[in-house]
């Protein structure tokens, strides 16, 4: 049996949801959005990010949602900063893009962007108005590496964007494996092996998960870059085994 992690939709659903979909499929609603369903989704959101008055608009996809806020927030004139990872780098076919908003790359192994990355961008970008203007930072949690951001980290890059007056904005992918506040301030530590596979069958044959309470493994999946899996540490530490394919 193969697992895929590679997006949050490679199911259907949870049958429970499937269950309740079966037992109101019958119920009459209003559309557009103004179904009772949708409106408690949207009250129950604002209960939980604090703001009352704020908007939500529910869209049919991430790449929707990425493009309708970036392009509705900056001026012509401005751009985006991402880490060359960055799921709309890579994998949005141009469509931040496609409305006139360049996107500046930064290289970083962890897929993640610190105000160390960003300074250098500002000052190679004074040259307005026959620059382009960073005005937006653009990040996701996890990362498309799988990384993740610590509280810590979160608190420092908005603060900086804050400062210098720029956009902080989070994608919504993957952002449930953050929501699970166990992991938010983990320390990561990565080890590389000759053979993922072999480790991840050894690992497993240790029976961790019964041993010890609070362990939880995650299973090999393909990078770019290589192949990894993960052993959560109860101890409050995030191991990365992997190996890197050869150039």
């Amino acid at each position: 049996m193969k697992f895929s992690f590679k997006n949050d939709y490679s199911e259907g659903c949870h049958p429970q949801i499937l269950e309740s979909l079966v037992q109101n499929n019958l119920d009459q609603q209003p559309g557009y959005g103004e179904d009772k369903y949708s409106l408690e989704a949207k009250k129950m959101l604002r209960e939980k990010i604090e703001n009352p008055d704020s908007e939500i608009y529910f869209v049919y996809g991430g790449t929707q949602a990425n493009l309708i806020v970036i392009s509705s927030i900056l001026r012509p004139y401005q751009c985006v900063i991402s880490a060359n990872a960055g799921h709309i780098m890579n994998n949005e076919t141009g469509a931040i893009e496609s409305t006139g908003h360049k996107i500046l790359g930064i290289e970083n192994n962890e897929g993640k962007l610190f105000p160390n990355d960003i300074i250098p961008v500002l000052e190679s970008h004074k040259n307005i108005p026959h620059q382009v203007m960073p005005k937006l930072v653009y990040i996701s949690n996890s990362t498309e590496l799988g990384t993740i951001y610590t509280k810590e980290e979160l608190t420092n890059l908005s603060k900086f964007c804050k400062e210098n007056n720029l956009y902080l904005f989070m994608d919504g992918a993957r952002l449930g494996r953050i929501l699970i506040s166990e992991y938010l301030d983990n320390t990561m530590i990565f080890v590389e092996v000759e053979d993922t596979d072999k480790f991840w069958n050894d690992l497993v044959s240790l029976n961790l998960t019964e041993k010890y309470s609070g362990v939880k493994l995650t299973p090999v999946r393909m990078m770019d870059w290589g192949k990894e899996c993960f052993v959560h540490d109860p101890s409050g530490i995030l191991w990365h085994f992997g190996e890197f394919f050869s150039s």
